[in-house]
């Protein structure tokens, strides 16, 4: 691999949290130059039935494998509730400073706490690797829970709705949300 400045080129850890600070600049840089109004919604782990966070702890434990606590914790949101917020959120949208949110769940969850419960709702006794990191991509969402109120389905029902939707043999998209990476490559 080439080396630039003694870095290599490429990917490195962090590239992805940098291209969304470049792209909230480019948003604000229109806010300004443009009197464009814009709101920037941080949105994290929102999930539904056929993708997610949850979605992709339960295939684990339905394949066998053990679940990586490397992500730590996450603050999972019902997709829906992050839909209308988004919606919402266009309503206080400004120009000069855009209105900026952080979207996400109210609970922090520990990796492991969500596998146990996925794990007693499908019938299936969670294996575990790695260890839980000091630290964890989380959003502090209490702005956006003050202004929209508290998301409708609350993470014990998204668990269990989980599990039923693939216990039912539910539809699911085959993508992966690789929340367990702490190094910026998705």
């Amino acid at each position: 691999m080439a080396r630039t400045r003694g870095r290599p080129r490429g990917r490195r850890e962090g590239d992805y949290a940098v291209t969304c600070l470049g792209r909230e600049q480019v948003f604000r840089h229109a806010a300004r130059t443009y009197g464009t109004p814009v709101s920037v919604v941080r949105l994290n782990y929102a999930c539904e039935p056929r993708y997610g966070v949850l979605l992709d702890l339960a295939r684990t434990l339905l394949s066998g494998e053990p679940v990586d606590l490397g992500a730590g914790a996450v603050n999972v949101v019902w997709q829906r509730y992050a839909n209308e917020v988004v919606l919402r959120a266009l309503s206080h949208a400004s120009a000069g400073d855009p209105f900026v949110l952080n979207l996400a769940g109210p609970e922090t969850a520990g990796v492991g706490t969500l596998a146990r419960r996925l794990g007693e709702h499908l019938g299936v006794e969670p294996r575990f690797t790695g260890e839980p990191p000091a630290t964890a991509l989380l959003s502090d969402a209490s702005r956006c829970h003050a202004l929209f109120g508290y998301p409708d389905v609350p993470l014990g029902s998204l668990v269990a709705l989980q599990a039923r939707w693939l216990l039912a043999g539910g539809e699911v998209w085959d993508k992966p949300t690789k929340f367990e990476r702490r190094d910026g490559r998705f």
